[in-house]
């Protein structure tokens, strides 16, 4: 098949005419990315509070082996002391099988607070050594 060199020209004239006749569209600016925006609903922790006065502030236990600790509350934390490494602190955790007891885990040890029968007992499981503590509140 024989092409009209007219018919290239004019389809190469009619295609520059068709591309010469659009203007280029301008580049949206860029979209600077939001600033994180501040937790609100979840207060930063604070340092746990001193023991200042274990036996009025604190929870007294006497545990196995003539170890006796003590223990303060804070928000989702509890301060342990008397294991010889200083004062632990642990996080609240899920678990415990009821409303009276609530456990608290470490790097270190996992206690689960309000055992036996009147809920006055705690059991401290130390990870380092895999032993277990029966304590009772005195």
């Amino acid at each position: 098949m024989k092409r009209n060199p007219r018919s290239f020209a004019g389809a190469a004239a009619l295609l520059l005419v068709s591309c010469a006749a659009v203007e280029p569209q301008p580049v949206p600016a860029p979209v600077a990315p939001e600033a994180p925006r501040p937790v609100v609903d979840a207060p930063a922790p604070g340092p746990a509070a001193p023991m200042a006065h274990p036996d009025r502030d604190a929870l007294n236990l006497a545990c196995d082996d003539g170890i006796e600790l003590r223990v303060r509350f804070g928000e989702d934390e509890a301060a342990v002391e008397g294991l010889g490494e200083g004062r632990q602190i642990l996080g609240r955790d899920a678990g415990g099988t009821g409303p009276q007891q609530s456990v608290y885990s470490g790097d270190r040890m996992r206690v689960e607070f309000g055992l036996g029968p009147g809920g006055t007992d705690a059991d401290v499981h130390l990870l380092d050594s895999m032993r277990t503590l029966h304590c009772r509140r005195r």
